[in-house]
């Protein structure tokens, strides 16, 4: 019953890590994308009146900025994919260090 128990808040702590990295990394993504955004419409404002060339460098900044996003989505999905493929938790223990860790818990 507590080894569950002991599973069960080690799970909970992880998954409350996992939700506070998603959080960090999704708040510089949102940032980047309104810039994105900003620079489209930026864009778009200023074409009727400005020159050809001023516009098209404008919008490709947006693009870029758009362009940097996925990127950083595509490569965090990649690292994500890759943890999953290693195996986690008693996996990377040896037999020893896993009896020896459940002892403890236990209190036996």
């Amino acid at each position: 019953m507590a080894l569950g128990t002991a599973v069960l808040v080690k799970n909970g702590i992880g998954m409350a890590g996992a939700v506070i990295c998603i959080a960090l990394c999704v708040i510089p993504l949102v940032q980047t994308a309104g810039t994105a955004l900003l620079y489209k419409l930026a864009a778009a404002v200023i074409q009727p009146v400005s020159d050809e060339r001023v516009t098209g460098c404008v919008e490709a900044v947006g693009e870029r900025m758009s362009d940097t996003d996925a990127d950083c989505i595509y490569c965090g999905s990649v690292i994500s994919a890759d943890d999953r493929n290693r195996g986690g938790g008693d996996e990377c223990m040896t037999k020893k260090e896993r009896d020896r860790w459940s002892l403890s818990i236990t209190g036996s």
